[in-house]
C-alpha cells in the first residue's frame, strides 16, 4: 500500500495541541479514539467503528477502517453461522459468503468452504466422482 508520507505527515503537523482538526488533520483526540478502536479490533471487537464525519483524508482513514472492521464483523458471523449450520444441524449445502470477492477475502472464503467440501467428502467418496 503506497502512502504519501508528505502529506501525512503535513497534515499531522497542522494538528494543534488541543486536540483540533484543522486543515483535515488528526488532532490527539482523534489519534487516541483511533489507537483505541484499533485496539478494540485487534482484542476482536469488530463492532466499533469510527465517526463519519472526520474531515479530509482522515475521514477517508476512518471510512477504510470501518469497512475493514465490518467485513471482520461479517466473517466472524459467517463462521459462527456456517459452524451451527452445517456442523450442528448438518445443513450440508450451507457456505460461507462475504461477498467480498477480491484478494485474501476471497481466498479466505474458498479455503473455509473447501474445507467442508473435504470434511463432508473426504477425497474418493465425493458422489461426483
Amino acid at each position: 500500500m503506497e502512502t504519501d508520507a508528505g502529506a501525512v505527515g503535513a497534515s499531522l503537523a497542522a494538528t494543534t495541541p488541543e486536540g483540533a482538526v484543522a486543515n483535515g488533520s488528526l488532532g490527539n483526540d482523534e489519534l487516541r479514539q483511533l489507537l483505541e478502536s484499533l485496539q478494540d479490533v485487534r482484542g476482536g471487537d469488530f463492532s466499533v467503528r469510527l465517526p463519519h464525519d472526520w474531515p479530509a483524508l482522515m475521514g477517508k482513514v476512518a471510512d477504510c477502517f470501518n469497512d475493514i472492521v465490518a467485513a471482520n464483523q461479517r466473517m466472524a458471523r459467517q463462521l459462527e453461522n456456517v459452524g451451527q449450520v452445517v456442523g450442528r444441524e448438518g445443513r450440508i449445502r450451507n457456505r460461507v459468503r462475504l461477498g467480498l470477492a477480491d484478494g485474501a477475502w476471497a481466498e479466505m472464503e474458498n479455503s473455509v468452504n473447501t474445507l467442508i467440501d473435504d470434511l463432508l467428502w473426504p477425497p474418493g467418496s465425493y458422489p461426483h466422482d
